[in-house]
């Protein structure tokens, strides 16, 4: 597992950006997923941490956080931080952490004890793509397009804003089936996290995606 480290934060590329989302943050991001709450008061707000920096994460939650009120950001089983809301679209919120550097530090360092699930770097390369598919999400299916793919995971657009829970399935025509997890929404985009391994993933599409094989073979190597 790879830690939020300086050097790794530094290396990471964020994963499937929703568009027309700006969050002034020039620090790196880490694709993240963690389950966590807001507090203020007696006001509490559970949401998922969708990514991380050293200057702040990016959120889903179901309800607003409180204008201009600095908030907790806690984690089970680390020490809770400072934050504030910068922006909000929809669900998606980002948060700017309001602390010293030293606590920041800190707290990105705690996090180097979680789950590799929770906890893991997206650098894996995006090709565009252009392929019709079928999503399976709760008993449901729905028609879709992927819009671009890689070894870690792929954007989905479907024909309106989805009612998709946090695991779901696509499949690809002649590439088969990819199980996922829900890691954002935008609209009736979503990005969806693969829960294969990326060499699985690579062994399926990269006869038809080789660039995908070649970064996927160049992070392999003893080099990197």
């Amino acid at each position: 597992m790879m830690s939020p480290s300086k050097q790794a934060l530094a290396e990471a590329i964020a994963y499937d950006d929703p568009p027309g989302i700006e969050e002034r943050q020039a620090s790196p991001r880490s694709s993240v997923w963690i389950s966590a709450r807001l507090t203020a008061g007696e006001l509490t707000i559970p949401c998922e941490v969708l990514n991380v920096s050293a200057g702040g994460v990016r959120i889903r939650s179901a309800m607003p956080c409180t204008p201009d009120t600095d908030m907790t950001l806690e984690i089970e089983g680390h020490e809770g931080i400072p934050v504030r809301e910068a922006w909000r679209k929809d669900d998606l919120s980002g948060l700017r952490f309001k602390a010293s550097a030293e606590i920041v530090v800190g707290f990105l360092r705690s996090l180097e004890s979680a789950e590799p699930s929770i906890m893991e770097q997206r650098r894996h390369r995006r090709c565009s793509v252009l392929w019709t598919a079928c999503l399976f999400s709760g008993g449901r299916t729905m028609d879709a397009v992927v819009l671009n793919l890689s070894a870690g995971g792929a954007r989905i657009r479907l024909p309106q804003a989805p009612a998709v829970e946090d695991r779901a399935t696509v499949s690809i025509g002649r590439f088969g089936d990819f199980a996922g997890r829900l890691v954002w929404r935008d609209g009736n985009e979503i990005g969806l996290e693969f829960l294969d391994p990326p060499e699985r993933v690579v062994d399926k599409v990269g006869a038809t995606l080789p660039r995908i094989r070649k970064d996927f073979e160049r992070q392999q190597s003893p080099a990197n």
